[in-house]
């Protein structure tokens, strides 16, 4: 959410700075420079931001119930794929096991 807004902002300060020139002086030409700065800027933050959002899928939040369904069920002597097939068979989503293998990492 952070980058769409970045880009937003970055948006509405190039169309800004483009509609101060068209008002102000219609015969002298923005500074292009920083123009394409902004617009460069904002496309590249709402690319970032549209990134997050595909890749938001690979790890989700626990909830506290299945923060406690961990600690009951699982051990830290099972290897990897028990952890993946045990809550795979409970219905878990990908993300959600990325998430719980990552908090049984040590630390």
């Amino acid at each position: 959410m952070r980058y769409l807004i970045y880009a937003a902002f970055a948006g509405l300060v190039a169309s800004g700075s483009v509609l101060e020139y068209a008002i102000l002086d219609p015969e002298q030409l923005p500074p292009t420079w920083t123009l394409a700065a902004l617009v460069l800027l904002s496309l590249g933050c709402a690319g970032r931001s549209a990134f997050l959002a595909l890749r938001s899928g690979d790890y989700e939040r626990l909830t506290p119930w299945e923060r406690q369904d961990l600690d009951r069920r699982l051990c830290l002597g099972m290897i990897r794929s028990d952890v993946v097939d045990d809550l795979a068979g409970r219905g878990w989503r990908i993300g959600k096991i990325r998430t719980a293998l990552e908090s049984l990492r040590p630390s």
